[in-house]
């Protein structure tokens, strides 16, 4: 059995995560600092947060 990858995070993650970061504005590229697919999970969930918290905020200043 080839377990290579097993646990890894999937590009699509590191693509939402990437994503996300664009939008937010960090520069640093995080989708290099998570090695499993949960801790991808993770600050993809904290992120997406993250990203609509903002968008509320800059909707509640017009």
């Amino acid at each position: 059995m080839d377990t290579r990858g097993l646990g890894a995070r999937t590009p699509r993650q590191s693509r939402a995560i990437a994503i996300y970061c664009m939008r937010l504005g960090i520069a640093e590229p995080l989708e290099e600092l998570v090695k499993t697919s949960g801790e991808a999970g993770r600050l993809i969930r904290e992120l997406e947060g993250k990203c609509h918290v903002s968008k509320k905020s800059n909707n509640n200043k017009s």
